[in-house]
């Protein structure tokens, strides 16, 4: 069976850095977002994208599609698909993250692929605040009234379910389980944003354990500066507004996309860039405040999320008190 890694996230745990210092660079490590682009695009496109219906008429096609993948037998290959764990991405709130999984585990069920998934989690309040920041369009997308960072966190208070997909998708618990169960738990790898901070040692050697690579050579990479942190002020995240020039160029550096579906995707893409504008200028006053978690917010969230990220601690037997999960 030839083995493929795919590295699912989530965002604003470190994922930038392992992409482009670690699994871009290291000698054991065929980085197939690099060596197949066009298919690992075309592939992620369709489990992100992709209504019920579509998926279902085309998955024969992807099925026959990942098995052009080109592998390379003495090393590593390696997917880094960090969008399977973000909700708020790609339709913004309407595909969970079990459907995305359940769709990769149907494109590579040929039984010569043995899928191993590699998952990075960071505590969820820190978690929240600092994907809040990067990027409050998308999350006024889900709910307009999420363009104020409390009506938000009121999520936690009342009984409204709006934005529930987003709340459910940071349920690590939940996530690892049907990873362990659907992937089978000795395919699977759970790592934490607070050991890449303050463990690098440990982070370094449960990746390279894990992806079968030379941890002396996985070392040098970890001694770069690490690279996309949010921008703190005393423990305040300051929002960051998308350049609309990076949009543009991102679009172009990813033809393939554009061309799965031109139409849409250029009227779409003009759509998107018209009320981003409008946007920015209607909420102007209130994007330039700090994104703050008060003390009692902290502990409505770390409440919501503790019974499971006690059974999380159990299931992967990792230290999720040491660092104020719960």
């Amino acid at each position: 069976m030839k083995k493929i890694y795919f590295h699912i996230g989530y965002f604003k745990t470190g994922t930038t850095f392992l992409e482009e210092n670690l699994f871009s660079k290291h000698k054991d490590i065929n980085y197939l977002n690099k060596s197949n682009e066009k298919i690992i695009t075309e592939i992620k496109y369709c489990i992100q994208n992709y209504t019920s219906t579509q998926f279902e008429e085309n998955k024969n096609y992807l099925k026959q599609l990942v098995l052009k993948i080109k592998l390379k037998d003495k090393k590593a290959n390696l997917v880094s698909a960090v969008g399977f764990t973000d909700v708020i991405n790609f339709n913004y709130n309407k595909i969970s993250i079990f459907q995305m999984l359940t769709r990769l585990r149907i494109i590579f069920s040929n039984k010569s692929f043995n899928l191993k998934l590699l998952l990075t989690i960071r505590k969820q309040e820190e978690f929240i605040k600092s994907r809040y920041s990067e990027n409050i369009y998308k999350f006024y997308l889900i709910n307009r009234e999420w363009v104020n960072f409390k009506k938000l966190l009121n999520f936690f208070k009342s009984k409204n379910n709006v934005g529930f997909n987003f709340f459910r998708s940071i349920d690590y618990y939940n996530v690892c389980k049907y990873i362990s169960e659907k992937f089978k738990k000795n395919n699977f790898c759970l790592l934490l944003y607070e050991e890449f901070k303050n463990d690098e040692n440990k982070m370094i050697k449960k990746i390279s354990e894990f992806l079968e690579i030379n941890s002396f050579e996985s070392k040098k990479f970890f001694l770069k500066k690490k690279r996309n942190l949010s921008i703190i002020k005393n423990g305040a995240y300051i929002p960051k507004n998308i350049k609309i020039s990076n949009m543009v160029i991102k679009n172009i550096r990813n033809p393939l996309e554009i061309l799965l579906n031109l139409k849409r995707k250029t009227k779409s893409f003009v759509i998107f860039i018209i009320n981003y504008i409008s946007f920015n200028l209607k909420y102007k006053k209130i994007l330039n405040k700090p994104i703050k978690i008060n003390k009692n917010e902290k502990n409505d969230i770390i409440k919501y999320y503790k019974k499971s990220n006690i059974k999380l601690e159990d299931l992967m037997k990792v230290k999720l008190k040491k660092y104020g999960y719960y």
